[in-house]
């Protein structure tokens, strides 16, 4: 496996996927919404601004990959933006099973769980402090 498309690449879990890629010898591409895109060119790494439900640029980007990663979140958990990683997901698989594509892996924070359905982990009153940031 030598070329990694990590999703959600400027979020907090995402900066770190696609650190620990790049140091393990991986081609990046680096996809992220554009709000806060702070990655820095470099060798081995691709940046990539859109919308991850942009349906064809994102199967269009996948080709050519060994492997997706996803770091996507929100922590609007009060509208659709709840759905954005299991939406994205179906994306990302129908692209993989066009492309042959075998890999695929979800990353998130303990602080992305769902209670319930009007609450996250993190907003538990006995949510461990020192885990929040």
């Amino acid at each position: 496996m030598k070329r990694i498309i990590v999703f959600g690449a400027s979020g907090r879990t995402g900066r770190m996927v696609v650190k620990y890629g790049l140091e393990a010898g991986y081609h990046i591409t680096a996809f992220d919404s554009g709000h806060h895109h702070i990655l820095t060119p470099q060798s081995g790494l691709d940046l990539h601004t859109g919308n991850v439900y942009d349906k064809e640029a994102v199967i269009k980007l996948i080709e050519g990959h060994d492997a997706v990663i996803s770091t996507l979140g929100t922590s609007d958990i009060h509208t659709d933006a709840v759905n954005l990683m299991s939406d994205a997901m179906k994306i990302f698989t129908e692209a993989m099973n066009k492309y042959g594509i075998k890999r695929v892996l979800a990353v998130g924070g303990l602080a992305v769980l769902q209670l319930n359905e009007s609450m996250q982990m993190i907003d538990k009153a006995d949510y461990p402090t020192e885990y929040k940031n």
